[in-house]
C-alpha cells in the first residue's frame, strides 16, 4: 500500500465499522529522507497513516497492514 490508496478498516478488526479513508503517509523506517525515519534497523509496527472520511480527534491515525483492506490503488504519475 502507498500514499493515495483508498482503504477501509478490516472486518477482521472492526465490529460493523465501515470507515473508508485514504493513506496520507507511509513510515519507511529505512528511508533517510523520511521525516519519520526511526534510525533503527527494524520495521515499524504501524507504518500507515490514514485520514478517514469521518475523522475525529479521538480516532488514531497509524495502522498495521493487517488492519487495512485496499479498496482502490492510487496510480502515481511516472
Amino acid at each position: 500500500m502507498k500514499i493515495g490508496d483508498l482503504v477501509r478498516y478490516s472486518e477482521d478488526y472492526a465490529s460493523g465499522d465501515t470507515s473508508v479513508g485514504i493513506i496520507v503517509q507511509v513510515h519507511n523506517y529505512n528511508d533517510e529522507s523520511s521525516s519519520l525515519a526511526s534510525g533503527f534497523d527494524r520495521p515499524v509496527i504501524a507504518p500507515y497513516r490514514v485520514r478517514w472520511a469521518e475523522h475525529s480527534p479521538t480516532i488514531r491515525s497509524w495502522y498495521m497492514e493487517e488492519e487495512l483492506e485496499l479498496l482502490n490503488q492510487h496510480k502515481a504519475d511516472d
